[in-house]
């Protein structure tokens, strides 16, 4: 079976349990290299500051995807019962631009 057969990239309500996300993109999960599972705060850290290993993100382009993505969007309002995000959206965008202002320092970051 295809995998557009559920995996359909239409905005519709997310009522339906175990469903995948109902959003207006092509639905995909990330690929492995970029999982966080595992990892600790300072590893993540250094992740999403690595275009080479964040999906090819400057620090900047991070605060587009926040903003602009219907995934980001989705796991702060998932419907069906699922326990979103903690935190939200904004909460969220506020830190990133805080810590890219900031110069994106990472704990165990040496200090100048």
């Amino acid at each position: 079976m295809p995998c557009r057969t559920c995996h359909i990239s239409a905005a519709s309500e997310n009522n339906v349990p175990h469903a995948p996300p109902m959003i207006a993109d092509a639905w995909r999960l990330p690929p492995i290299e970029m999982a966080w599972k595992g990892k600790t705060s300072a590893e993540i850290c250094v992740q999403l500051r690595d275009p080479d290993s964040n999906g090819a993100f400057t620090p900047e382009d991070l605060s587009d995807h926040l903003r602009t993505s219907a995934f980001v969007a989705w796991g702060f309002d998932p419907g069906a019962g699922r326990a979103a995000a903690p935190g939200s959206l904004p909460e969220m965008q506020e830190a990133l631009a805080i810590w890219v202002a900031g110069g994106t320092p990472c704990a165990g970051d040496p200090h100048p």
